[in-house]
């Protein structure tokens, strides 16, 4: 099980070892050029006989997890709407930190046309004790994922609770040249010595919108810990498959587990699932 990061500087040597000695292979990973490798290797995984679950994270598992239970029944939205929300007082590693300062003006290919990294500001309304809070274009596997159940619009958001992160992502977007590690490196060193204030919640929320005018959304919060919805589904994907789960080729957690079943789990650790009906 992989949680390392950032997966945007990574290749597939480790899944390529799991492959040659026959194991499953878990991770994290909400990178989708590192998602668009791993499921180009699907058919050898199958071959194989053993899985890779790969962005057992906020980005895709929870998102698409929450997408399956906004949509129920219904055929696909026109229209999605995906946002992470992060509190102030979580840890702010050089992983978490590389990966995000890598999105600040990267050009995000959506299926409605290009969008801008740490761009695109919108007030989402988040679940209590949230509310309100500006949210920014981020990159994520979602777009291709929401894009090939024919939804047509795709925005998938990142939003901090630390107005001056806000500002400072929205800064790096504009700069002429791309953060790279060293940028990334000295945001973690400062990051270490900012004042961990506010919550140590989050929030991942999906919004579905349909041509007839009806809508749909559901989220899952917690005011505390929130940075265990980023680990606990590759946690909840690696006991299945320790308990000998038959799985092979490359797939979501969602996809292993079932999105009743991922979000139950979450639940069961002390998350807040709440939604409303088409």
């Amino acid at each position: 099980m992989n949680a390392a990061g950032p997966f945007h500087t990574f290749g597939t040597a480790l899944l390529e070892a799991c492959l040659d000695a026959g194991c499953h292979h878990v991770d994290i990973a909400d990178d989708r050029t590192y998602a668009t490798a791993v499921r180009a290797l699907d058919p050898r995984l199958r071959e194989r006989g053993v899985a890779a679950v790969w962005g057992c994270s906020s980005f895709p598992a929870v998102s698409m997890a929450l997408v399956r239970a906004a949509r129920g029944a219904r055929s696909a939205p026109s229209r999605a709407r995906i946002t992470l929300f992060i509190g102030n007082d979580n840890a702010k590693g050089y992983g978490a930190i590389a990966s995000a300062s890598a999105q600040a003006g990267r050009t995000i290919a959506a299926p409605q046309g290009s969008l801008v990294g740490f761009r695109g500001k919108e007030c989402i309304p988040l679940p209590a004790p949230f509310g309100n809070k500006a949210a920014f274009d981020y990159d994520a596997p979602d777009y291709d994922l929401l894009a090939a159940e024919g939804v047509a619009d795709v925005r998938v958001k990142v939003g901090f609770e630390n107005p001056i992160a806000n500002a400072g992502f929205g800064v790096l977007s504009r700069l002429p040249f791309r953060a790279g590690q060293r940028t990334a490196a000295v945001l973690a060193t400062l990051g270490r010595f900012a004042p961990r204030s506010g919550s140590s919640g989050g929030a991942v929320m999906a919004e579905l919108w349909w041509p007839d005018g009806t809508s749909a959304r559901a989220s899952l919060s917690g005011a505390k810990d929130g940075q265990l919805i980023a680990a606990l589904p590759a946690v909840l994907v690696a006991q299945v498959l320790c308990a000998g789960r038959a799985a092979s080729g490359a797939m979501t957690a969602p996809e292993i587990l079932g999105a009743d079943t991922l979000l139950g789990g979450l639940q069961h650790a002390g998350f807040t699932l709440a939604g409303t009906s088409p």
